[in-house]
């Protein structure tokens, strides 16, 4: 009996012991998030900031501000993929390769952080939605009011929020980003790279995991065909050029001329009706 009452009396004060040891974790937990959310979005601005310097060529600017982003946010694989971009134009190829399969190693952790923003942000975007919603059945509702007095452009602010909503349903129809693929444009990236370094099957096999993660890849079939012709391998060549045809993906004209003057496809024997047999 004594045992069981010290047994009750241990659990009594065990149990709350527990929950407020858990306590601290919880709140740390849910700061450490709210505090990644932020610092995900001023990573972002940094990174914005990095592409506008990139397009303008300023690439000592660009590496600066991608410097910036991975300093908040390490694992943010477009920051890390574009820096690699900016080591291949400055013949920078072994460090540009190092980013750009760091950014492929990393980026399921990057998706689910940004599906998670897309989420937030979604919404939100639906509560703006809903508020238009409401502001255009009141502006409806005065429209259609006989006794109300003038107020003008009421049509005029109508149109604005249809409009609105319109792309706001667009928005919101596009699929959600997924964890599963890395972006094409990152094994496009390495393909470049790999070239660059002269190791050029594994170029291909680079060019070929952004074709399989984006039959589209405009850039890396041309690039591919193209490694392709060099390499003269004609089997491969016509198979990835009869591939980009059928989806209409657009081949450099040039390209594609050179290509079937080193790997003509093969013909077909022609097949002549057979000649009556002239009788004597």
């Amino acid at each position: 009996m004594g045992q069981r009452i010290a047994s009750q009396r241990f659990y009594s004060w065990f149990f709350p012991l527990t929950l407020l040891m858990l306590l601290p974790l919880a709140f740390l937990s849910g700061k450490e998030k709210s505090v990644s959310q932020e610092a995900f979005s001023r990573s972002q601005i940094s990174f914005d900031k990095a592409v506008v310097d990139f397009q303008k060529r300023d690439f000592d600017e660009a590496l600066k501000g991608l410097k910036e982003c991975l300093k908040i946010v390490s694992f943010h694989c477009d920051a890390l993929n574009l820096q690699a971009q900016v080591h291949y134009l400055r013949g920078e190829y072994t460090q540009g390769l190092e980013r750009v399969r760091m950014a492929q190693e990393l980026y399921p952790r990057f998706a689910g952080f940004k599906i998670n923003q897309e989420r937030v942000r979604r919404e939100n975007l639906r509560k703006v939605q809903e508020s238009l919603e409401v502001r255009r059945n009141d502006v409806l509702t005065l429209i259609r009011n006989p006794n109300r007095c003038y107020v003008p452009n009421l049509q005029a602010e109508i149109d604005s929020i249809e409009a609105e909503l319109r792309r706001i349903t667009e928005d919101l129809g596009r699929p959600m980003p997924t964890e599963d693929k890395v972006p094409a444009d990152y094994f496009y990236t390495e393909g470049n790279l790999l070239f660059k370094l002269n190791r050029r099957n594994e170029s291909a096999d680079a060019y070929g995991k952004a074709i399989a993660n984006d039959n589209r890849h405009e850039k890396s079939y041309n690039n591919l065909i193209n490694l392709l012709y060099l390499e003269g391998r004609c089997g491969d060549l016509l198979r990835v050029l009869a591939e980009a045809d059928a989806l209409q993906v657009p081949v450099n004209r040039l390209l594609r001329e050179a290509a079937l003057k080193r790997c003509p496809p093969p013909t077909e024997p022609s097949r002549e009706a057979p000649s009556e047999e002239k009788r004597p």
